[in-house]
């Protein structure tokens, strides 16, 4: 691709930091069975880990992008009486505001993809993903185990919150690995992504974007 004068010769690639751009892309990257199964093998090793049930990628499975579950569900399928869309999720409310950047919707499980890739987690999302986890299993009858978080993030913010100094940062990062079900990286999805330069691809790039400091290009980019 090449470069673009008003983006003072530069791609778009070259700048963008913005998590639903990648997961886009894999979202695509997904859609080929070879790539859903290598990414599907990565993912059950970390559900192995933390002794959460594993996917079989040979089952039929859908993929979804920017997942408004609520909304979509219950405007297709209804809610029980008394349950309603909102702006909050509560006992018997659903919020129509909340999306899911990636979904994988197998036959008895849903795998909820949380991405991030310039940013990391706050600490009320922690709280919001429980919430999410018991609004599904009461609306739809899934169990509430077979509804898997999966976090998606840089390894250079995994690594930050590991060897932190900090208490608060340490305790955090111990609380992430408690409410995910598993934590995959993007340099490490088991796939290829498209390729960015000659150097790196795609999701390599994203790995890099942790924290990009203003005026600073993307890992590979160089004016052209």
């Amino acid at each position: 691709m090449s470069s673009i004068p008003y983006l003072k010769n530069h791609r778009w690639l070259d700048l963008t930091r913005d998590e639903r751009f990648f997961c886009a892309e894999l979202y695509f990257a997904l859609k080929q069975p070879a790539a859903f199964n290598a990414f599907t093998n990565r993912l059950n090793e970390g559900l192995k880990k933390s002794g959460r049930p594993t996917l079989d990628p040979s089952e039929p499975w859908e993929v979804g992008l920017e997942v408004a579950f609520y909304r979509d569900y219950i405007h297709a399928l209804g809610a029980p009486v008394n349950h309603v869309l909102t702006h909050e999720i509560g006992s018997t409310a659903y919020s129509r505001k909340r999306t899911f950047d990636l979904c994988l919707f197998g036959q008895d499980k849903l795998v909820i993809v949380e991405a991030k890739v310039h940013q990391g987690l706050k600490s009320d999302q922690l709280e919001e993903f429980t919430r999410d986890a018991e609004a599904i299993s009461r609306l739809t009858g899934l169990a509430e185990e077979n509804i898997l978080l999966v976090g998606l993030w840089s390894s250079r913010y995994t690594t930050r919150g590991a060897e932190s100094r900090d208490p608060r940062a340490v305790e955090f990062h111990r609380s992430v690995q408690e409410k995910f079900d598993a934590i995959l990286h993007w340099n490490d999805l088991g796939l290829q992504g498209p390729r960015f330069d000659q150097a790196h691809d795609l999701f390599q790039v994203a790995d890099g974007l942790f924290s990009r400091a203003p005026g600073a290009f993307t890992q590979g980019a160089s004016a052209r």
